[in-house]
């Protein structure tokens, strides 16, 4: 999922050349994807209030370290106990008719996942976006540290800032050279929790985890890490009206990355109008593939 993020960040270096001198007034916006933009947002943002995971992130070994400790229980019976011993067991707190699963998830494009860049340089403040990302992921919901994996897939040249000037110079070859690179990836290796320790990610729980893995963009390939927020919920007929067909998985995460980094290097009168950092957000809506 990182590396879809990354990719959109390279594409904030934005056109190439002569572009970046002309006066902003000369551009010509993209009304329609602008129009898009706005409306694909507003539908991430309806879709998080009827999950309803508006509410704050836990970090789940810091909550139960300051739990107070139970009362010692009385030792089960021997045959209760191999019963049970396999079993995935629900966190406190976690719905009583819960219960833990392994699910793959598909990522959801058209609309329902958005990956963003922002280049803030002295002159100009470029936004790049894109709602064509894929990919999958496959994620323990009883322990999100054991076994999670997944790989985040972004079209860069369906990237765009609301210039088509500016567009058509980011896929070019000096920048994103989408020609010879279409696809920026990251492939998920690692996910910890703050202070070690598994988690739980029940309906309506929010959860912040750190990711680690290799980002992709432009043929060159870098460790990445950073924070994410993981939300889910179980399918029911609500979520119709978002045309999703399983349980709902969201995942954001935001971090920096630096473009030389990745082979993408402004002329120095550019420089003023293309940040050297660029910010990457990842807004995910993935749907389970698995029951």
């Amino acid at each position: 999922m990182g590396k879809l993020i990354l990719v959109a960040v390279v594409a904030g270096a934005l056109g190439g050349g002569a572009g970046f001198f002309v006066h902003q007034r000369w551009f010509t916006e993209d009304k329609a994807f602008l129009e898009a933009n706005k409306q694909s947002a507003k539908k991430l943002d309806e879709l998080d209030a009827a999950l309803d995971t508006s509410g704050p992130a836990v970090c789940p070994p810091c909550a139960a370290a300051a739990a107070p400790k139970p009362e010692a229980a009385a030792a089960p019976k021997p045959e209760a106990a191999a019963a049970t011993a396999t079993a995935p067991k629900a966190e406190a707190g976690a719905p009583a008719d819960w219960k833990p699963k392994v699910l793959d998830f598909a990522i959801k494009s058209t609309g329902m996942s958005r990956v963003s860049f922002t280049s803030e340089a002295p002159l100009e403040t470029i936004v790049g976006t894109t709602t064509d990302a894929s990919g999958t992921l496959h994620l323990d919901l009883g322990n999100l540290s054991a076994g999670s994996s997944g790989t985040v897939e972004v079209d860069l040249a369906s990237i765009k800032t609301g210039v088509e000037l500016r567009d058509e110079h980011l896929r070019g070859e000096n920048w994103l050279d989408t020609e010879k690179h279409p696809k920026a990836s990251f492939k998920l290796t690692k996910l910890t929790l703050p202070g070690g320790g598994n988690a739980q990610l029940w309906p309506g729980r929010k959860v912040t985890a750190t990711v680690e893995g290799e980002l992709t963009i432009k043929g060159t390939t870098k460790a990445l890490t950073a924070e994410v927020t993981a939300s889910y919920r179980p399918w029911t007929e609500d979520l119709a009206r978002f045309k999703l067909d399983g349980d709902v998985l969201r995942v954001q995460t935001e971090f920096k990355v630096k473009l030389g980094d990745f082979g993408i290097s402004a002329p120095k009168l550019v420089g003023s109008k293309v940040a050297e950092e660029v910010v990457i957000a990842l807004n995910l809506t993935a749907v389970s593939t698995t029951r």
